[in-house]
């Protein structure tokens, strides 16, 4: 059988797409991402797409974008469209966006019997009012991020439902979780999705457990208010007055192949407070860390072995007190955490995972 050729993008929504191409790779079948722009966190792809921008700064913006700049974007994505039609026969779209806004590329790659597929990330495919969103401390219960709902169309459930939809139409697969799959006709026939992170670069990730004199704890917030920071440094304020110098907190933006350096020496990370766990939390568990989250019941459920410790944010100091006061224990999660990313998490893992849900060709 002739070799399946696969397009992973054009969105990179917390590296997915370079993790994703990489992921089947590793498992032997040929893939290359692509992005449509330069992550902030430093996630490459394998080819990035040149596009027209507009400074924040320009004046008349609105003019030039409709009138300028998106009929020339028009123009290169065509062109970057004509040529992955005629180079790929699988396309695994991530999150709800394609080359063009309409769409309009769906109807063309099934005519030309390409399979097509979607990867759900979170927030632009989120229904804001379906009740599982709005159970206490997930996203969409406590988002006040004005920008962020406009630009997912949070503000229009109708039209973002609508999108939603359509591109289920055209889907042969849909990779999602319950968070995600509100807006759809049949949520019963997705596919779970398993995040994927770099392995750690060797051995020896449980070596930082030998010696915990000093416990080193980090929380790395994309947004402080998703994340529920505050609640976090208020938790660290008072073990800091508890414990003083046995404890080092660590907070800070760095890019990702620094994070993923400094994750080798950290005992706890505390990630996020909704239902599931984000990207952060697997590459933490290929590191050996402990992982706190808040773990909504349904997803334990589906994933009955994760090792991370499950917290709301009132738990946050009681289990934070526990991890450090019982040390040796620390070093048994840690152990979990890379076995578990091992299973789930590991792109050749999850790369034969998706190369047979898609019934992909390799070598």
């Amino acid at each position: 059988m002739k070799k399946s050729k696969v397009f992973v993008g054009v969105a990179n929504i917390a590296g997915t797409a370079m993790h994703v191409a990489n992921a089947l790779r590793m498992a032997g079948y040929e893939a290359s991402s692509y992005a449509d722009s330069t992550h902030a966190y430093g996630y490459g792809s394998d080819r990035e797409y040149f596009s027209f921008k507009i400074s924040p700064k320009m004046k008349l913006k609105k003019l030039f974008r409709l009138f300028l700049i998106e009929p020339l974007n028009a123009i290169l994505y065509s062109f970057y469209f004509i040529s992955a039609l005629l180079r790929y026969d699988t396309f695994i779209f991530i999150s709800v966006y394609t080359f063009f806004r309409n769409h309009i590329d769906l109807p063309i790659l099934k005519f030309f019997g390409k399979k097509v597929s979607f990867i759900f990330v979170g927030c632009p495919e989120m229904d804001p009012d379906d009740p599982i969103n709005n159970d206490g401390e997930i996203e969409c219960a406590i988002c006040k991020d004005e920008d962020l709902q406009k630009y997912c169309l949070c503000d229009q459930p109708q039209k973002k439902g609508a999108l939603v939809r359509k591109i289920e139409s055209y889907a042969d697969t849909v990779f999602s979780i319950k968070v995600s799959d509100g807006f759809l006709n049949h949520p019963e026939k997705t596919m779970p999705f398993y995040v994927i992170s770099k392995p750690a670069p060797g051995e020896g990730m449980l070596d930082k457990f030998n010696n915990t004199e000093k416990i080193k704890i980090a929380h790395f917030p994309s947004n402080t208010l998703l994340k529920g920071t505050k609640t976090v440094l208020e938790a660290i304020e008072k073990i800091k007055e508890k414990y003083g110098d046995r404890v080092e907190f660590i907070m800070e933006r760095m890019p990702n192949s620094e994070l993923l350096k400094k994750l080798e020496e950290i005992h706890i990370l505390i990630d996020q407070f909704h239902a599931i766990h984000g990207l952060l939390s697997v590459e933490a568990m290929s590191r050996g860390c402990v992982v706190i989250a808040r773990l909504g019941k349904w997803f334990v459920e589906e994933r009955p072995e994760i090792p991370i410790v499950n917290s709301s944010q009132n738990e946050l100091e009681k289990n934070l007190i526990k991890l450090i006061d019982e040390r040796t224990g620390l070093k048994s999660i840690g152990e979990k955490s890379i076995e578990y990313y091992n299973k789930y998490h590991h792109p050749k893992a999850v790369g034969k995972y998706l190369g047979k849900t898609l019934n992909l060709v390799g070598e």
